[in-house]
């Protein structure tokens, strides 16, 4: 009797410590897959958020070097460029899938992806006009007026699309930063240089004040 006492308590005892065993390797398993899932979307959602800044920085170098032409001429094979129908609907679903993780965006995040489909409209609107037909000839005009106000919005946009892909914690800079200072930054890393344009611009900017 007592050895059958003794072989059902270890076999109790070993089922108890099984069940435990079980569920401890499950829930790390879980952990391990969540942690995963977690790093797989936040990588994802800046890797989408890096993409769709380079395409508007592409288009806002071939603003800035169209302007410096003045004129387009088709019959050299000289081309102008225009801003592309950006799809924001994978970004969009990143960004909520982030509320599921331990990865929850800021208040400036929340702003910025609010307002960032609707900023890109209006530039796609004032990049209407920008770039004219000359009556009866191959040659385009260029406005630098639109060519201008292109400029200054879409470096602003992407200065704060900068901070969203670099800082990843907040799009609020430590410090007021002045177009010159944000337009080094939003450069910063295709080294691009148009820094005289940009004297030139401002200058007159300052003059018609």
């Amino acid at each position: 009797m007592e050895k059958l006492s003794n072989d059902g308590f270890w076999a109790i005892s070993g089922a108890l410590v099984g069940a435990f065993v079980g569920s401890f390797c499950g829930l790390l398993a879980s952990l391990y897959l969540d942690l995963k899932r977690e790093s797989n979307v936040k990588s994802a959602f800046y890797t989408e958020a890096e993409f769709l800044s380079g395409i508007m920085g592409t288009f806002l170098v071939a603003v800035v070097s169209e302007y410096k032409k003045s004129k387009i001429d088709l019959a050299k094979n000289e081309s102008f460029s225009g801003p592309l129908e950006i799809d924001f609907s994978v970004l969009d679903t990143l960004f909520l899938e982030l509320y599921k993780t331990k990865n929850i965006p800021s208040s400036d995040h929340r702003q910025f992806m609010l307002n960032l489909s609707s900023q890109w409209k209006r530039i796609c609107k004032m990049d209407v006009g920008r770039v004219e037909k000359i009556p009866n000839t191959s040659i385009y005009q260029v406005s630098p007026v639109k060519s201008k106000e292109i400029v200054f919005f879409l470096v602003d946009l992407l200065y704060h699309f900068n901070l969203l892909v670099e800082k990843k914690k907040s799009l609020s800079s430590s410090t007021k930063t002045n177009f010159k200072l944000r337009h080094s930054q939003c450069f910063q890393s295709t080294k691009l240089i148009i820094l005289t344009w940009l004297k030139k611009s401002l200058k007159k900017r300052h003059i018609g004040k």
